[in-house]
Order: structure tokens, then sequence, then C-alpha cells
């Protein structure tokens, strides 16, 4: 009768070969896990494929992932976001950040959270290599009709005022459902800063910003 809910199995030196075996538990009818951490180990985009079979499962009852800090590339991504966009699949939090992800794989994501089936709510992509080029295309996502994102990290990107100006037109969107949004550490002047803050006072009365 295991009552786990929560497993944080962080910077264990876990590889995809561990990802298997956690995966076969993970489908099973038993396994109530909701919350899964494998921040900082070894696992690379074949970790994902395998991780994102259980995902699809409909015994898979999985809503919070955190697999930062690990070797996920753009490759791993795309695997990611087939998950994502499945009908059993129901993750509403997703932490993908200090990986080797490029604006490539957030076009990839980008497809995904304008899927009608994903469920993402909670988005942390900090620490990977995106420019304002994958920030104008995550915008494009977030106003569409179909994405649930309210929660958006991008803290340490390679995001200048370019990047804030995609931004500065997504919050004003009728359908851009943020509420949340983190951009410290990122190459962006006083002034763009300013604007953005000016924006969601006007605009988004409550919204976080740090910035």
């Amino acid at each position: 009768n295991c009552i786990v809910t929560t497993l944080d199995i962080t910077g264990n030196g876990i590889t995809d070969t561990g990802v298997t075996i956690l995966c076969d538990a993970l489908k099973h009818p038993n396994c109530i896990v909701t919350t899964l951490d494998i921040t900082g180990n070894g696992i690379t985009d074949t970790g994902v494929t395998i991780l994102c079979d259980a995902l699809k499962h409909p015994n898979c009852k999985v809503t919070t992932l955190n697999i930062s800090d690990n070797e996920i590339s753009d490759t791993g991504v795309t695997i990611l976001c087939d998950a994502l966009k499945h009908p059993n699949c129901k993750v509403t939090t997703l932490d993908i950040s200090d990986n080797e992800i490029s604006d490539t794989g957030v076009t990839i994501l980008c497809d995904a959270l304008k899927h009608p089936n994903c469920k993402v709510t909670t988005l942390d992509i900090s620490g990977n290599r995106i420019t304002d080029t994958g920030v104008t295309i995550l915008c494009d996502a977030l106003k569409h009709p179909n994405c649930e994102v309210t929660t958006l990290d991008l803290t340490s990107s390679r995001i200048t005022d370019t990047g804030v100006s995609s931004l500065c037109e997504a919050v004003q969107h009728d359908n851009c459902k943020l509420v949340e949004l983190y951009l410290l550490l990122n190459d962006i002047s006083r002034v763009s800063k300013k604007s953005l803050r000016n924006l969601v006072e006007q605009h988004r009365p409550g919204f976080k910003l740090s910035i």
C-alpha cells in the first residue's frame, strides 16, 4: 500500500536505464505519484523518450514534472511535446530549465502549447539557449486561445529589448493568460524593463513580474 505522491530523486546519478525502470512503475495502476522531480541526473533524449511513453499511459498520474539540469536537447523536446499533446497526458507544471534547448526546441514546444489537449499552466524554460527569436515564437503561442500558460520563467536566457517588445505585445492580448513572468539575468535595458513594468501595471492588475 505505497502512498507516495511526490517523488524527488534529484542529483542521484540516474541514467536513462533508471528512467526505464521508473516508468514501468508510473504505468502501474497502483502508482499514485503526481509530482516527479528528476533534476540534475544524467538523463538524455533517450530517457525522455521512455518517460514520454509513461506520460501517455492512461494509468500515469504525473501532473508536475521537473526534468531540469539534465542533458535534454531539442530532440528530447520534440518527443516531450508529442506527449503533451496526448489526451492521456496530465502534466500541468513543466520544468525543463538548465538543459540544452534552443529556439528550435521552443518552436516545437509552442506547437504543443497551442494544442487543445495540452494542459501546461506553469512553464520553466530558464537557463537554456533561448534568444529573442524563440521569445517571439513563444509570444505567438501565448496569444493563442488554446494556450493555458499562466506562469512563465525565462530567467537567465539570451533575451534583449527585442524579446521584451514581443512580450509587451503578448501581455496586452485578450487571449494571453499570463499572471507571472520571470525575466531576471537577461540582457534587457532599463528603458525596456520600465516599459514592461508600466504595461503590466496598466493592463494586468496583480501581475507578478520579475525583471
